[in-house]
């Protein structure tokens, strides 16, 4: 810790807890090994049996140990890597980089922006750059706990931008695209993750008047007021009564039922 500190004070890897997210494992591994009063900073005894399991193990938890406090941090600095013929993040990034308070584990992408009206200024292609951030952060969503560069990466390069997009493609198809770049395990959380919010975006959408915009409502006996003909002039009685023709499966009550069924 205290050569952590010492880096931050000389400007190594900022002074900031954040700015640990631009260490990645070879950086991690290689400051374990740095020797320090003739001894290595090495790592906790319960970490392995001997010391090179406990280098190996340990300079793997601190990545994720920071990647699980600041995700958008290591995903900013991880992308930066990315070549940009598969996907430019440029923009994204630099709207990243000038506002590190915003999270994506936190707060929508459009809601920031309302609230921060100046968070794209500097910036030209802002369109642009809103659809890569949200792009980005529906994938953030639904990709594994670790590693969601990769995730975001590998999907954005393909433009499968969302968890429904990802619940069209089906399982099978999405696992045999992807386990080799995520591993079969994560390719399959991402997909379980996708297909849950995508069906639940879908029933809750299910539920609005988009879905349902006819509401029920007992017909009035006269539509267009007093002296026009009505439903009861032009086809008679609305009511039922006890006749065999009203009790009848193809009464207009029966193919009513039928239609709503339908």
């Amino acid at each position: 810790v205290r050569h952590v500190v010492r880096l931050q004070s000389d400007g190594t890897i900022g002074a900031q807890l954040r700015d640990l997210s631009r260490l990645k494992y070879s950086d991690w591994r290689e400051l374990l090994e740095t020797e320090v009063s003739g001894n290595k900073i090495g790592a906790p005894v319960f970490f392995g049996n001997d010391e090179a399991e406990r280098l190996e193990r340990y300079s793997r938890f601190l990545p994720r140990m920071v990647e699980s406090i600041f995700p958008t941090a290591v995903l900013t600095h991880r992308l930066a890597e990315v070549d940009p013929g598969e996907f430019d993040f440029t923009h994204a990034l630099r709207f990243l980089n000038r506002n590190p308070d915003f999270e994506f584990r936190d707060t929508l992408v459009q809601t920031y922006l309302d609230e921060n009206p100046d968070a794209l200024v500097g910036i030209s292609d802002t369109e642009e750059t809103i659809a890569t951030l949200k792009s980005m952060q529906r994938l953030f969503e639904v990709a594994p706990a670790l590693n969601k560069t990769r995730a975001v990466a590998t999907l954005m390069a393909k433009r499968v931008d969302s968890a429904i997009a990802i619940r069209r493609m089906g399982p099978t198809q999405f696992i045999r695209q992807n386990q080799e770049a995520l591993g079969f395990e994560g390719t399959q959380e991402m997909y379980t993750r996708a297909a849950r919010k995508a069906d639940t975006a879908l029933y809750v959408l299910s539920r609005s008047l988009a879905f349902n915009p006819v509401n029920p409502a007992i017909i009035a006996p006269h539509l267009a007021g007093q002296g026009v003909p009505d439903l009861e002039d032009l086809f008679g009685s609305l009511d039922l009564c006890a006749c065999k023709h009203c009790n009848s499966v193809f009464s207009p009550a029966a193919y009513l039922v039928d239609i709503l069924h339908y």
